[in-house]
């Protein structure tokens, strides 16, 4: 389906033009909302994933529970132009099964 990106990241047109071509419809989310209202905007936005700077890693720690019972998966840019990206991977395993898509 979708990501979600925080608009502070470094390269984002870069990002976004790289995720369009591989067909991910993306929405970007103001890098100043916290807690219950980023999680509402990223549920909103039905996103399976989520782009954050790593400046803006701070606010995932409030909803990385509630991220992981959605199956959705958090990566933080680091590095100068966006030159490496991780996983979010939380400590508990979840049973989210990828759609067959993906599969």
């Amino acid at each position: 389906r979708g990501g979600a990106i925080s608009t502070q990241l470094p390269g984002l047109f870069c990002i976004w033009m790289g995720l369009a071509k591989i067909g991910v419809e993306s929405a970007f989310l103001n890098n100043n909302i916290r807690g219950d209202s980023l999680l509402h905007s990223i549920k909103v936005c039905k996103a399976r994933a989520v782009v954050v700077s790593h400046d803006s890693l701070e606010h995932i720690p409030a909803i990385q529970a509630a991220l992981t019972e959605l199956c959705i998966t958090v990566y933080t840019i680091a590095g100068e132009a966006g030159t490496q990206c991780n996983a979010i991977v939380p400590e508990s395993k979840s049973d989210c099964t990828p759609p067959a898509i993906f599969r």
